[in-house]
């Protein structure tokens, strides 16, 4: 039987672990996705100099990616950090495997961040859910982290208003 401050620890961990995965999925269509409206990077629809694949293109293959993530944690979590963890851990492959089919320079620079920050709250995930205070004020310093890779993803990858 699990004791109610446990209970609410793991909660804890599933809901910062659910908006992480939420938070990056839910950044946008990326551009091509249905709206005509051009991207805040001039390059955004053009092919690379090297005649490869597009930004718009690329941000179709990471968006892809992160919606399949935010599916597979809804699927998958369920009051178990254990399985939090596991999720988080295959986002990061995921998006390891998405980045090695991307060739646009620009796009491809993000990724790795963004694959980074899900590394690290896999690893953080059993310390939160055994209440460690460290790993919450690691989390938070793992948002910062997250809330500048977004921001990039979004300019380089949503259409400017």
């Amino acid at each position: 039987m699990r004791s109610p401050l446990r209970s609410r620890r793991l909660a804890a961990v599933l809901i910062a672990a659910a908006a992480l995965t939420g938070l990056t999925a839910c950044t946008g269509s990326p551009v091509g996705s249905g709206s005509t409206a051009p991207s805040s990077n001039a390059s955004a629809g053009a092919e690379s100099a090297e005649g490869g694949q597009t930004t718009e293109e690329a941000c179709q293959l990471v968006q892809s990616t992160l919606d399949d993530a935010m599916s597979k944690f809804e699927q998958s979590v369920d009051d178990d950090p254990q399985a939090a963890e596991d999720t988080l851990r295959g986002v990061a492959e995921d998006l390891a495997d998405a980045g090695s089919e991307i060739t646009n320079e620009e796009v491809a620079a993000i990724v790795p961040d963004l694959q980074q920050v899900f590394e690290k709250v896999a690893d953080i995930v059993p310390s939160i859910a055994e209440g460690d205070a460290a790993a919450v004020s690691e989390f938070e310093e793992i948002g910062e982290d997250l809330s500048q890779s977004v921001q990039r993803y979004q300019e380089l990858c949503e259409p400017s208003e």
